[in-house]
């Protein structure tokens, strides 16, 4: 993932993932290389597939939406 817009899909992804990974004993970090990765409590890391940042990142802007329709 390199273009600005694959980046932008990258920290939707990561903000999707974090609602909920504290609760679970789940981290997330985007490396270097811009992949983004979970962390388990045991200290594993997994990298997400391109198609799973696109998912979750989907997933943020459809909640998102749904709160401003649901708020407002």
């Amino acid at each position: 993932m390199t273009n600005k817009m694959n980046l932008t899909a990258l920290y939707f992804a990561k903000y999707n993932i974090d609602e909920i990974a504290e609760e679970n004993g789940i981290k997330t970090f985007i490396s270097g290389s811009n992949d983004l990765y979970i962390e388990l409590k045991s200290g594993r890391n997994f990298k997400l597939s391109e198609d799973e940042v696109k998912y979750q990142a989907i997933e943020y802007l459809k909640n998102q939406i749904s709160n401003i329709e649901n708020n407002f």
